[in-house]
């Protein structure tokens, strides 16, 4: 769902996280006075899918944002945000 069209001056901001029963992930654009909604994500696992680990699971969720939102985020540098112990030193590494 998006809720507002972006604008390229600011800069892009994804977060993500996984529970035991789905995904959800929102795009927001980092603006001087705080970070604004673009767009949302949502999605149910399958049976499959809520037998993974927990960290299959929440990469998968940033894998689906990225499918979902590559006109936005292909090609730039953005921040990830995740609650995700392993998944966070990854991104901070990466920086």
């Amino acid at each position: 769902m998006v809720l507002r069209l972006p604008n390229n001056r600011f800069p892009f901001k994804l977060q993500t996280d996984a529970s035991d029963e789905g995904i959800d992930a929102v795009l927001l654009q980092i603006y001087p006075e705080g970070d604004r909604p673009i767009a949302y994500l949502s999605k149910k696992f399958t049976q499959a899918q809520r037998k993974w680990p927990p960290i299959e699971q929440e990469c998968y969720a940033f894998i689906c944002s990225l499918d979902k939102w590559h006109n936005y985020l292909s090609g730039i540098k953005f921040e990830w945000e995740t609650d995700h112990k392993a998944l966070t030193q990854l991104n901070q590494k990466a920086q």
